[in-house]
């Protein structure tokens, strides 16, 4: 048999220290935090016309008791207008222009004549849009409360919603005598199988 001296033993060893890894550090963010999102920095606010084509409203800041108002009366059937990165701004467009865009804007009123091509919503919070005249289309992808006014001379605009919520149309009423209607747009569908074809139905929330 093996002599065990008393060195050997395990209660008179010295046991290794180990490292223990300093979190607390990290915790109280001393270490980067990559989870940040990206600081969207604001550009240069533009109002001008480019190339005698397109119409650009861009960074342009406003207040809530005191929107920023924005007059496009030099209208031809080529000009399109692009509003983006806006907020608490106004924009007024006269005569008959080709397309209308929104881009990443919050709480822009736009009020324009005719529009010859669609108007476009996207990436936008609590936007409202008025037409006095007459527009094919509109498309609202990726949007948050958003309301659309209509005329007489466009109640049979196409309207196409994507991914957004809280869309509500404005018809006028049916005499002069009458109060407008607002009809909301749904916000979800449910979907059935039936003879092998899918059939998606609005979800009445109503019962």
């Amino acid at each position: 048999l093996r002599h065990v001296t008393k060195d050997m033993k395990t209660k008179n060893q010295v046991r290794e220290e180990t490292t223990v890894p300093d979190i607390v550090g990290r915790e109280r963010g001393n270490t980067p935090n990559t989870n940040k999102p990206a600081v969207d920095k604001k550009g240069e606010p533009k109002f001008l016309l480019e190339d005698d084509k397109k119409w650009v409203v861009e960074y342009q800041e406003g207040k809530r008791t005191d929107l920023k108002t924005f007059d496009i009366e030099k209208t031809s059937l080529h000009h399109s207008v692009y509003l983006y990165h806006c907020e608490w701004v106004a924009v007024n467009i006269s005569g008959k222009i080709n397309s209308i865009s929104i881009v990443g804007c919050k709480r822009v009123q736009l009020k324009f004549q005719d529009c010859i091509s669609a108007v476009e919503l996207l990436n936008s919070l609590n936007t409202e849009v008025q037409v006095t005249g007459k527009v094919p289309s509109i498309s609202i992808d990726k949007c948050r409360e958003a309301t659309l006014y209509i005329s007489n001379d466009s109640l049979d605009v196409n309207i196409v919603t994507c991914a957004s919520t809280g869309v509500n149309v404005v018809l006028p009423g049916e005499t002069t005598n009458d109060d407008s209607v607002e009809l909301p747009i749904p916000d979800q569908f449910i979907h059935k199988v039936v003879d092998y074809k899918l059939v998606s139905n609005p979800a009445d929330h109503s019962n």
